[in-house]
């Protein structure tokens, strides 16, 4: 599931559910920056832990001047910032996604396993979709498509194309 390459070896669908939800949770732990698997890249992921990581040790020592890198770099609280709002983001839409196919009458499991298999650009659903996704209702198909869009693109280029401030320019 965390490779994103839509297959499946076995009938994972028969698995217990615990492991289920463990497995379409981890897909949210994407590849390396420039692969093309999907979820949250592991850079980012990496640089929330070492800013929580800083936050920490500034609490425990507040005049200190810390700072954190990522190899010889330091990292700007310019791409700290859009690592916190791409990481909130992901998981606003990804819950408002949830929520829309609940509302359409699909349970709590299917829904999540859906979004995080259409976000993540991953393939594999569970519930209702763990054999195929032709059975979703047509709104359901094109709320799974707009998930998909924007999980591949990263969300921050579908927002600004609907923006004012884009088309004003």
């Amino acid at each position: 599931m965390i490779t994103d390459n839509g297959l499946a070896t076995g009938d994972y669908a028969s698995w217990p559910h615990h492991t289920i939800v463990l497995l379409l949770t981890a897909s949210f732990f994407g590849g390396c920056v420039g692969s093309t698997c999907g979820g949250i890249k592991a850079l980012r992921y990496l640089v929330l832990y070492k800013q929580s990581r800083q936050e920490l040790h500034q609490l425990a020592h507040p005049r200190a001047l810390l700072s954190i890198r990522i190899g010889e770099s330091v990292v700007t609280d310019r791409v700290l910032r859009s690592v916190w709002s791409f990481f909130f983001l992901y998981m606003i839409f990804t819950v408002f996604f949830i929520w829309l196919l609940n509302l359409l009458g699909y349970d709590l499991l299917t829904s999540y396993a859906t979004v995080a298999a259409c976000i993540n650009n991953m393939g594999l659903g569970f519930g209702e979709t763990a054999s195929t996704f032709g059975t979703l209702k047509e709104p359901a198909k094109y709320l799974m498509c707009a998930a998909m869009i924007m999980g591949r693109l990263e969300i921050y280029p579908i927002l600004i194309l609907f923006s004012r401030v884009f088309w004003r320019a």
